[in-house]
């Protein structure tokens, strides 16, 4: 199962409890005032998270999520540059000089 699957298929009141905790921890810093988990879900809630995201190898997640951001930063590089040369070519593409070539 891939990433965005398993992700996709975390509880909506898990969510929630990370994220409060999550900014708990941002706004609190290091005070150790953030709830934890388990006071924030049931027994029953954290029993049935689903295996997919327990096992989730959260190293290779984060560099492979920095790896598909630098692909996209790569892209929106390449299409900058293309506009940039095309804005430069004023769209002319030596049609007009084949045009010119045949007497049209």
């Amino acid at each position: 199962m891939n990433l965005s699957s398993a992700l996709g298929s975390v509880p909506a009141e898990v969510e929630q409890a990370c994220s409060t905790i999550h900014t708990q921890q941002q706004e609190g810093g290091d005070k150790g005032t953030s709830s934890s988990i388990e006071e924030l879900l049931s027994t029953e809630q954290l029993s049935n998270l689903p295996d997919e995201i327990l096992d989730i190898d959260l190293d290779y997640a984060r560099k492979s999520l920095q790896t598909y951001r630098e692909a996209i930063l790569q892209q929106r590089k390449a299409r900058l540059q293309c506009l940039q040369l095309l804005l430069q070519s004023r769209c002319s593409f030596g049609s007009l000089d084949a045009a010119r070539a045949f007497g049209c």
